[in-house]
């Protein structure tokens, strides 16, 4: 059995976490199973390569430049399509003739009807899956008629998909797919690399979370926390070596003491354990980490376009709490946190009811049995 994932690797760390989830679950019900992982842009052309390489660069720094772009690929996605198999045909289909799938499982949106475009110029009668990266503010680009299924995290995706035009027959919901490291854990124990950290006082600990390439808001955050003093605090700076080290200068006093900094770090599920809540932007997978780990989120920004409804999806599911302006978040911890954190416990509880963890096992059996069927 031979499956390609088509997805990318520099367009945030969202789709590479769902490709590494459901391989390995492939992997572990089918060892013989050959996988091959592919990122659609690197095998393109110039504007290809291009067009994944920028993406952290206008959403983290031109925001609103990417909404725009975001609502353009919506509702010219048939454009978007067209340009996609323009500048990867070739690479694609060199992929395909050397690895020759049984099945393809597309991980991003610019590689669902580009590539079943691509695949019926060729003439390869080869199934295309696809599992929606996005909670619910998802593009038409994901939807394709001619795709085998495409598989749903979400009822508000489902919808979306349906109003694109999909058959509600070709739609599954199995949940968001999450790496086994978050979703192993089961309860909610005190994990020993609190222990490590250190902190002056008994009080809740927030971790706070600024991406994968950091975030500067952190500084503002951590300034705000530290002065009301409601929580001690530990920051993940990610790759981002500059404000690791201006957190640290600034805040030598309270090192150790009501403030610990992190870098870059393959030890987040255990950081997420050992804090009572999360401080983070609404990216779909570090919401979906903290609600299978039963941990509290308090979002305090999101990108615009694919994360932009992901606010209102934690607070209609009763999953976290939206902080509008930073100076806003003492009193949010200080809610959440009284009455022996009866508001965390409270939120805790409604994500262990909202979280199925077997839900990367389920699509990993579901790619395989559409796989055998080809």
């Amino acid at each position: 059995m031979n499956i390609l994932f088509i997805t990318s690797n520099s367009t945030g760390q969202g789709h590479k976490s769902i490709t590494e989830a459901v391989s390995a679950q492939i992997k572990r019900l089918s060892p013989d199973a050959s996988i091959l992982v592919q990122d659609g842009f690197v095998v393109g052309n110039f504007i290809a390569k291009v067009s994944g390489r920028v993406y952290n660069t206008i959403a983290v720094y031109f925001p609103f430049l990417w909404e725009l772009i975001y609502r353009f690929c919506d509702s010219h996605y048939r454009f978007i399509n067209k340009l996609t198999v323009s500048s990867t045909e070739k690479g694609i289909t060199d992929v395909i003739e050397t690895s020759k799938p049984d099945i393809i499982i597309s991980v991003h949106a610019a590689f669902v009807g580009s590539i079943i475009t691509i695949l019926e110029n060729h003439h390869y009668s080869i199934p295309l899956v696809s599992i929606i990266a996005d909670l619910d503010n998802v593009s038409a680009l994901w939807s394709d008629k001619r795709a085998k299924a495409i598989i749903c995290p979400t009822q508000e995706a489902k919808r979306k998909m349906i109003r694109s035009g999909m058959a509600p027959e070709k739609l599954y919901i199995f949940g968001f797919p999450l790496r086994e490291r978050f979703t192993a854990v089961r309860g909610f124990a005190e994990n020993p690399m609190i222990e490590g950290l250190g902190y002056e006082s008994d009080k809740p600990l927030a971790l706070l979370i600024s991406g994968s390439q950091g975030s500067r808001r952190s500084a503002r955050i951590v300034k705000t926390l530290l002065r009301a003093d409601c929580c001690n605090i530990c920051v993940v700076t990610g790759s981002n070596k500059i404000l690791r080290k201006e957190l640290e200068i600034r805040y030598a006093a309270d090192l150790g003491k009501r403030l610990n900094v992190i870098g870059f770090t393959k030890e987040l599920d255990a950081y997420m354990l050992a804090a009572d809540f999360l401080i983070a932007r609404a990216s779909p997978n570090v919401l979906m980490e903290a609600v299978c780990l039963g941990k509290p989120l308090i979002t305090t920004d999101a990108f615009p376009g694919q994360e932009k409804k992901n606010p209102e999806f934690i607070r209609n599911h009763h999953l976290g709490v939206h902080c509008k302006k930073i100076e806003f978040l003492p009193d949010i911890i200080r809610r959440l946190t009284a009455d022996n954190c009866a508001g965390l416990k409270e939120i805790s509880k409604n994500q262990s009811a909202f979280y199925k963890p077997d839900c990367a096992e389920r699509i990993a059996k579901f790619v395989i049995q559409r796989a055998n069927k080809s």
